[in-house]
């Protein structure tokens, strides 16, 4: 792909144009922008990233739910002390693939919100898909803790909280809600 910028000047004399190839210019400028929205070890969106596109995503304005799933991966803080920051960027590589994986698509945005906190934002009409494909997420967890020769094994919480639980309110107030319930599933689980 090349990219040209053409200017042109009216003079006495008539039309004068200049092209001038600008296609380094544009693709440093793609890769600017691809660092400062893209976590750096997962891939995924980041933080910045999440809130400047989740509103656009969740309070979109057609027929269709805004939601949003809070993950909390388990077992990091151990995995970094016990066997090093090494093995954990390999957890949370590992996972952020399964997100990818999982929810693929224009109608989710999987985001690296910081350490072991993770977020999925979907355009969703059905909240029973939505924790269909959460299900799948932990099937691939699963079935990599069976397959893998780890010592530690990977899990992770979750709260799912959609546009219609925040009465129509701004992301925050979704993730705030998410959030919760991500620590009430997580409490639930160590009780067991």
């Amino acid at each position: 792909v090349m990219y040209l910028r053409i200017r042109e000047k009216e003079t006495p004399l008539g039309r004068f144009g200049v092209i001038a190839d600008v296609t380094k210019e544009i693709g440093e400028e793609v890769r600017l922008n691809m660092l400062l929205d893209h976590d750096n070890l997962t891939g995924l969106y980041n933080r910045r990233a999440l809130e400047n596109k989740a509103a656009v995503m969740i309070n979109d304005k057609s027929d269709t739910v805004g939601a949003l799933i809070f993950v909390d991966l388990d077992n990091l803080k151990y995995v970094n002390d016990t066997y090093g920051h090494e093995a954990g960027d390999k957890l949370i590589r590992r996972f952020a693939d399964f997100l990818k994986q999982t929810f693929a698509g224009d109608e989710y945005m999987n985001v690296r919100h910081g350490g072991d906190e993770f977020v999925t934002i979907a355009r969703m009409e059905d909240k029973a898909l939505l924790q269909q494909k959460v299900d799948e997420l932990r099937k691939l967890v699963e079935q990599s803790n069976l397959e893998d020769k780890r010592l530690w094994k990977m899990g992770f919480a979750y709260g799912i909280a959609s546009s219609e639980d925040a009465k129509n309110e701004e992301y925050e107030k979704i993730l705030a809600i998410a959030d919760e319930k991500m620590y009430q599933n997580k409490s639930k689980a160590e009780r067991r």
